[in-house]
């Protein structure tokens, strides 16, 4: 089962939008919760540019994996981590956490994209090779 729905990403410009797609779609059930993925695609074309996926228990979201395919514009990372966010807010989620390694060259700007969203961050040092970084957020 997937849902579809359409939004707009402002590019900077005033009257500079680019309109995409989102496709929410349900991938497992979980003992006490579920685990749903996001796609974000241009409308125009379909070309996709990122997608996310998390799990949900109680109050609490784990961000399981977060990609982005077109790194030409960080407004892209930016719409699809809003609308991440602003399904759990509507979904009563209080927490949400997630655990980012240093395995390619984008994760700086992953981790500036998360800080500039209030993410709080901890360095948890190097784990078999990748730093790992442990991320907060409290809605």
């Amino acid at each position: 089962m997937a849902n579809y729905e359409f939004g707009k990403i402002k590019m900077g410009g005033m009257f500079s939008s680019v309109k995409v797609g989102f496709q929410i779609k349900f991938e497992s059930p979980l003992p006490d919760g579920e685990k749903k993925s996001i796609s974000m695609f241009l409308e125009s074309d379909g070309k996709p540019l990122g997608r996310l996926e998390y799990s949900k228990t109680g109050n609490k979201s784990r961000l399981n994996t977060f990609v982005i395919q077109d790194w030409s514009s960080i407004k892209y990372a930016e719409g699809l981590l809003t609308k991440y966010l602003s399904s759990m807010k509507k979904q009563g989620v209080s927490l949400v956490d997630h655990e980012l390694y240093d395995t390619d060259d984008k994760t700086h700007q992953k981790l500036q994209l998360f800080k500039r969203f209030r993410f709080n961050v901890e360095n948890r040092g190097n784990i078999t090779g990748y730093n790992q970084y442990y991320l907060t957020l409290n809605l």
